[in-house]
């Protein structure tokens, strides 16, 4: 089964956790945030540009949860945040099993904050994450 795992310790050494597995759509929630890019000079050499590193991935997420699914994702974004606020090395650690292969391990940051809905007996959660 596809998903996506969050975990963040917090300052004050609590653990927050969080697995989604019930998305809105077909997408997968992962994409590169830029591409390389291949251009040609006029003499036909070619030409790379892009940074000079791995291309940096990033996750729109749109998931279905329970409520204590959800109160734990306010738990955890208002406890990144904090952290983030207060100047300290912050991250989310993400593994994203939604894919061939073997899972991506990676850490984030928040780009969006999380906003909910309600969708009948679950809560429509949609945020963003991109890796640092």
């Amino acid at each position: 089964m596809s998903s996506i795992g969050l975990s963040y310790t917090d300052s004050g050494a609590a653990n927050h956790s969080l697995e989604v597995d019930l998305f809105s759509g077909d997408n997968l929630p992962r994409s590169i945030m830029q591409e390389a890019k291949l251009e040609f000079s006029a003499g036909g050499s070619a030409i790379a540009s892009g940074p000079a590193r791995r291309q940096r991935r990033m996750w729109a997420i749109a998931t279905f949860l329970s409520a204590s699914q959800a109160i734990t994702l306010e738990a955890l974004y208002a406890a990144w945040d904090q952290d983030r606020a207060q100047g300290l090395a912050c991250a989310v650690a993400v593994t994203d099993a939604t894919s061939f292969g073997d899972p991506v391990v990676a850490s984030a940051w928040f780009s969006t904050a999380p906003t909910f809905s309600r969708a009948g007996p679950l809560w429509l959660a949609s945020f963003g994450l991109t890796e640092v």
